[in-house]
């Protein structure tokens, strides 16, 4: 399956639907399809999907107000508890909204559900909008890096290299889906 992944995304442009195709020829994802639909059981759900994560995860976005995360490649739990503990502690340093995480045990896997904020990722945006906006966006995302950068959480410092470090140029947080 490996092999043969590689020999027909060689043919498709485009990252994004490259992986998703090389993820779907490679596992079997109508399982976590229907987990999700089992979920919302008796509700009229629209469901797309996507990759993340190089690849790591499954993502199935629901009516574009839920991210449900499966682990492909192991259980995803370190993952998932490192997650929901830097969302958690980072909560309370920021105005910018952080989206709300949920852990779900399924068959050995630790999901993770994310509310799904619909947008589009900045490198995915032209570079005329990115341009037209950029004082715009750069004022937000200078915000988000500042207060996150000097937030020192009592709750995740074991995670830092040196617990008693103060925050500090290079020495921040941050989290992709955050």
């Amino acid at each position: 399956r490996h092999f043969l992944s590689n020999v027909i995304c060689a043919f498709i442009p485009g990252k994004s639907r490259r992986d998703l195709v090389r993820t779907r020829i490679r596992y079997d994802t109508r399982p976590f399809i229907k987990f999700v639909r089992n979920y919302f059981a008796g509700q009229n759900i629209k469901i797309k999907t996507c990759v993340g994560g190089g690849c790591r995860n499954l993502i199935v976005l629901v009516d574009s107000r839920y991210a449900f995360k499966f682990p492909l490649r192991n259980n995803g739990y370190e993952r998932a508890m490192r997650e929901i503990r830097i969302t958690l502690a980072l909560r309370k340093y920021t105005t910018t909204r952080i989206p709300e995480m949920e852990i779900i045990h399924w068959r050995g896997l630790y999901i993770r559900k994310y509310e799904f904020f619909p947008g589009v990722i900045l490198d995915e945006l032209p570079a005329h909008i990115v341009a037209t906006h950029r004082h715009h966006i750069a004022r937000q995302i200078a915000k988000f890096i500042y207060e996150i950068g000097i937030a020192d959480p009592i709750e995740i410092r074991d995670m830092k290299p040196n617990p008693d470090d103060a925050p500090g140029f290079m020495r921040g947080w941050f989290h992709n889906d955050i």
